[in-house]
């Protein structure tokens, strides 16, 4: 009899158990996904991805990028036990999913039917199935009409809709992510193509590890800080911590997350349609009413010590997960020790890029980056000048603008207008401060011109192209007029731009050039390891032509007894 009682309570208990977890499952993704996969062993990275992920179908977010490293369980969350727990819950929507290559979007495609046909599935959601004609893996229905579509990037979604879109790993390989040919087609099936079949109130979910600053992630963000674009919430998650423990807002979602490698950088001058260039880091978001305001750039370094990082272009600001650096993102899979043997066996560049979300461009022909210093701050004055033009040893400045022939056009490999903030320190090397960068109309490139000058201030000169003709010099001279006030000088170009880049290509090589870290700073740098066969030219040229008018506003020095007894 009390046998018999016992094992009534253990029974009830067993059911009360069984009956909670349902329950659970049912409302949390990462309790759906151990339901469903009784031996997954999460790490907290994917507690917190499954917190993102709630507050997709819950409408909290709209636009997710997740950047996570190989291996690390990305794919898992977010292309398997996702779309099969979102249609549970939601059967009647209809979601695209799509990856670099069809072969293995149809995987993740097989993966979530599969799912979705399962016995712990139809525990969970037991009015949720397969329409009975649902056999294909890249295209199937549940009985109460959602769809589910797999594809590859560049393929066809025509008559297709997307409550839900999601793009796991949109780069196949290195390969891929140096063509700009195909980076071109991956953002023109991006805007043309998927964009353009998202239903009103539809999500969007970007999961990748970053490969390049102008991959699809990085146009992304580069528009959503020009405020071209729409606003991302972004996760962003090396494998090794850098960053200082992540202080969350007190709001509730959706608040925006900071990501571990984001970067102050300064405010875009308004009301501009685009200023800083496209940026390769990931951004914490457009500033919002809510956002943290980004600070200005400092001029007061430490006197002793700069702060420089090479390679790695963005220094880490906070982390997600309260990490200390160092860190192991998921040490129970990948130690530290296990971390370390792959950062030897790939090398720095695909360790920043794929490892710590944080991609740095290519060693360049003519410009060898590699020897370009990223700087936190500009550094402080210390020791004596070189620079005979200073006064009281304060930096030489010039903003160079590079006009663009055109208004903005929709083809990805139009003009830039860009103006370059350039120094020349009191030790003689050269600062790159500030790079404006923007598609628009001339009355655009006028604001842009006018709000960076008053930004920048009275003491730094303004160089102007002068193009040649007669509506060159119209141009040129309209445009001083606006200036009155600053120091306003026009130039007109000669020799072709790889001739009049080869001076300050030279400065570049022997380390005698800094870069400000900025969210402009990776493609600044791309753009100087491409050129002269890069896409675009015009960030080079501005530069090119500030190194040329400071070099030329300082004298050579004079021979006189005294230097030469310093010799």
């Amino acid at each position: 009899m009390m046998n018999s009682a016992l094992l009534h309570r253990q029974a009830s208990q067993t059911a009360r158990t069984e009956l909670h977890r349902r329950h659970k499952a049912r409302q949390s993704l990462l309790a759906f996904t151990r339901y469903t996969y009784p031996d997954y062993a999460p790490g907290p990275h994917h507690h917190l991805l499954c917190d993102k992920l709630e507050a997709i179908e819950q409408g909290q977010i709209s636009r997710l990028m997740v950047f996570m490293p190989p291996r690390h369980g990305k794919s898992e969350l977010v292309s398997r036990r996702f779309p099969a727990w979102y249609l549970g819950r939601n059967p009647h929507r209809q979601i695209i999913s799509a990856s670099y290559g069809a072969t293995l979007a149809q995987d993740f495609g097989r993966d979530v039917r599969n799912l979705v046909a399962c016995r712990r599935f139809n525990v969970l959601f037991p009015t949720v199935t397969l329409s009975p004609d649902s056999t294909a893996k890249d295209l199937w229905h549940t009985n109460a009409g959602g769809l589910y579509t797999a594809t590859g990037i560049g393929g066809g979604l025509t008559g297709r809709g997307a409550d839900l879109a999601i793009i796991d790993d949109p780069v196949k390989d290195r390969q891929d992510a140096e063509s700009p040919t195909r980076r071109a087609a991956v953002w023109d099936w991006y805007r043309a193509v998927l964009r353009t079949r998202l239903m009103p109130g539809g999500a969007i979910i970007l999961a990748m590890t970053r490969w390049s600053p102008d991959d699809l992630a990085g146009r992304l963000l580069d528009d959503m800080q020009n405020h071209t674009g729409e606003d991302w919430h972004v996760l962003s998650l090396p494998a090794l911590s850098l960053a200082t423990p992540f202080q969350p807002a007190p709001s509730s979602l959706p608040t925006r997350f900071v990501p571990s490698s984001a970067q102050p950088t300064s405010q875009p001058p308004a009301p501009l349609t685009a200023d800083p260039s496209r940026t390769g880091g990931p951004l914490s978001g457009s500033p919002t009413p809510n956002a943290p305001t980004p600070n200005a750039p400092t001029f007061n370094a430490p006197t002793s010590g700069e702060s420089v990082s090479r390679p790695t272009i963005f220094s880490a600001a906070t982390d997600a997960l309260n990490r200390k650096p160092g860190a192991a993102l998921w040490p129970q899979a990948f130690p530290e020790t296990e971390l370390a043997r792959i950062r030897l066996a790939i090398g720095p560049r695909e360790w920043n890029a794929l490892y710590q979300q944080n991609p740095t461009p290519p060693e360049g022909t003519l410009f060898k980056t590699a020897f370009v210093t990223v700087v936190d701050a500009i550094p402080a004055a210390t020791g004596p000048s070189t620079n005979t033009n200073t006064n009281g040893q304060q930096p030489v400045s010039v903003r160079r603008w590079d006009l663009a022939a055109t208004r903005a056009s929709t083809r990805p490999n139009a003009d830039w207008t860009v103006g370059v903030k350039m120094l020349r320190l009191p030790d003689g090397r050269f600062c790159v401060a500030d790079v404006t960068r923007l598609r628009g109309d001339p009355a655009q490139v006028e604001a842009a011109i006018l709000a960076t000058a008053s930004q920048d201030g009275a003491q730094t000169e303004i160089i102007l192209p002068q193009d040649p003709g007669q509506a060159g010099v119209a141009q040129a001279r309209y445009l001083t007029s606006r200036l009155a006030g600053y120091r306003v000088q026009t130039v007109r170009e000669s020799g072709d731009k790889a001739t009049r880049a080869a001076p300050f290509a030279a400065q570049v090589n022997a380390g005698n050039v800094l870069v400000l870290r900025a969210a402009w700073t990776p493609h600044f740098l791309e753009e100087l390891s491409t050129f002269p066969t890069g896409a675009h030219d015009d960030q080079v040229d501005a530069a090119a032509g500030a190194f040329t008018a400071l070099t030329h506003a300082v004298p050579l020095p004079r021979f006189t007894p005294t230097l030469l007894s310093r010799i």
